[in-house]
């Protein structure tokens, strides 16, 4: 059935659906596994808690308003990425670190633990910011499936995904072959791209969903 996605004002983690009038909230971070293969969104069920006051619904919903705000920053950080890879660029053979295979491994397992972490404590602060306002394990529970917004957007994002380990792949091969802090810097920035694009699978606007079972639970 058809639905409305909206994102939830200064938090990523949650996602609220409207459907039939009545509302939900969908957590798109508490498992691990589908953050690190974000498809797994679309292809398993996510547990919807239902919102009863219309209110918290209205002090949840991102306006239009602020999300204009966030555009211009966004393409100012791109820009400055940009930026810097170019001057990076002509230094490349300068950012050679003289180690060993097993050591560019270990500084490898080491930087992606510390980003992991860093993303468990970043949702665990979207959770606290929400539970301020509602405790979902109060709120009703339904199973659902969400589908993408349409054939085209998930085979977009599909490819976009798809390359983005691929290159990830050739980022941590080269690191661990040569060494090459530019490697490591291009590892860091494709792993939170793609705990970002896990974010994206269930984005704003129109979808469809699927109820796995018509009784719900408290």
């Amino acid at each position: 059935m058809a639905c409305e996605v909206h994102y939830i004002y200064k938090n990523i983690r949650y996602r609220l659906i409207s459907v039939d009038g009545e509302h939900y909230i969908v957590d798109l971070g508490k498992s691990f596994w589908k953050i690190l293969f974000p498809l797994a969104f679309w292809m398993l069920p996510h547990t919807a808690f239902k919102i009863q006051d219309r209110t918290m619904v209205k002090t949840f919903q991102m306006s239009d308003g602020e999300q204009t705000k966030m555009s211009p920053v966004n393409f100012f950080a791109v820009g400055i990425i940009l930026i810097f890879a170019n001057l990076l660029g002509p230094l490349m053979d300068y950012l050679n670190i003289s180690t060993s295979r097993n050591a560019n491994i270990a500084i490898l397992l080491s930087i992606v633990l510390i980003i992991i972490l860093h993303r468990y404590w970043f949702t665990k602060q979207n959770k606290n910011n929400l539970y301020r306002h509602i405790n979902l394990t109060q709120c009703e529970t339904r199973r659902v499936w969400v589908r993408p917004k349409s054939f085209m957007y998930g085979l977009k994002y599909m490819f976009t995904y798809l390359v983005l380990v691929a290159i990830g792949i050739i980022f941590i091969l080269g690191f661990i072959e040569l060494g090459n802090v530019m490697w490591l810097l291009g590892i860091i920035l494709l792993l939170y791209c793609l705990f970002i694009c896990s974010g994206l699978t269930i984005g704003e606007g129109e979808t469809t969903l699927k109820f796995m079972n018509d009784h719900q639970s408290s």
